[in-house]
């Protein structure tokens, strides 16, 4: 992994998976991308992936790599990012959805982010030698 504050390999692969083609990855019709590294420059934070759904409401990625079951900062950072996209574009909360997506999502990160209206959506690691790159 790329360390504290920098981005590893397989984290920026994913993201970019997700963003060249957010519904055959995600799984979901009518998603297109709005913008990769969404900045709030005001705060510092950066959203991995804005897209909107076929509603064109907007949609939080928090890209994740892997998620046991004391993962917190990806939960986290989708109920920040959800709260900060509404705000940001004055829409109700209720027409903001955040997505937590990697490789695995621990049963106990996936009861605890439904409470929380997190969707969570594992992908599959690609196969063969362009998983590498």
């Amino acid at each position: 992994f790329g360390g504290p504050g920098r981005e590893g390999d397989v984290h920026r692969n994913l993201k970019e998976r997700i963003a060249a083609d957010p519904s055959a990855v995600l799984g979901e019709d009518g998603l297109s991308l709005y913008k990769v590294e969404f900045p709030f420059n005001c705060t510092g934070d950066r959203i991995d992936v804005v897209l909107r759904d076929k509603d064109k409401k907007f949609v939080a990625v928090e890209v994740e790599v892997e998620c046991d079951r004391n993962h917190l900062a990806g939960p986290l950072q989708c109920m920040k990012y959800r709260a900060m996209l509404a705000y940001y574009f004055e829409r109700p909360h209720k027409e903001v959805r955040c997505i937590l997506a990697a490789h695995t999502i621990a049963s106990e990160v996936n009861a605890r982010c439904a409470a929380f209206e997190i969707q969570t959506i594992m992908v599959a690691r690609p196969i063969g030698p362009s998983s590498c790159g």
